[in-house]
């Protein structure tokens, strides 16, 4: 068809509420995408994937989703500080608004990269899922709701992977974005703006 990129969702374990988007692991790969009764891993099923795209002449692109995970993820109990939270203590999460109303994913947790005790941690732990994802062959991440990660963050994580793989491509999800901030999204390293 003269396609040379194809982009798949996340391929990693949901949580309780079953949307890809509420990542309850991030370095499971969701069941539901593999054959159980193969003698292959999971993770080796994915690389066969990648392998038989690449012979096709396509690379394949994912799903980064590091603005929050599912509500039951691990990560709340071992890295609570990794998390944003609400005056009554519980863990804040994502929203939006449509028509003038707020809409809450209540399935979701949202991680905190401003005010979270261990910013550090958390960058470091994207950095090992980047490299784990790069690992398994994908050539290219579109970063959910890019906007509203730090641009620190971005540069951060968009360099330390560029150095050891300079043909790796970053787009920057900006669904909902204002245009301001759309052109601030675009100033962090990413080489698309999606």
């Amino acid at each position: 068809m003269g396609f040379n990129w194809i982009f798949v969702n996340p391929i990693q374990e949901p949580g309780m509420s079953g949307s890809i988007y509420a990542i309850r692991d991030y370095f499971k790969i969701n069941p539901a995408l593999c054959d159980s009764s193969h003698d292959t891993s999971p993770e080796g099923q994915i690389t066969d994937m990648v392998e038989a795209a690449e012979k096709h002449g396509l690379r394949l692109m994912i799903d980064l989703v590091i603005n929050h995970c599912s509500i039951d993820s691990p990560l709340l109990k071992g890295h609570p500080g990794w998390f944003e939270w609400d005056d009554k203590g519980e863990v804040a999460h994502p929203h939006a608004t449509k028509d003038g109303k707020k809409v809450v994913w209540g399935d979701l947790a949202r991680f905190d990269y401003r005010k979270g005790k261990d910013p550090e941690g958390l960058i470091r732990y994207f950095l090992n899922l980047l490299r784990h994802l790069v690992d398994l062959g994908f050539r290219g991440f579109r970063c959910d709701a890019a906007y509203q990660i730090p641009p620190d963050v971005w540069k951060k994580l968009i360099r330390e992977i560029k150095e050891s793989d300079p043909d790796v491509l970053f787009l920057a999800e900006t669904l909902g974005c204002t245009p301001k901030e759309t052109k601030k999204t675009a100033r962090e390293g990413f080489d698309y703006i999606f």
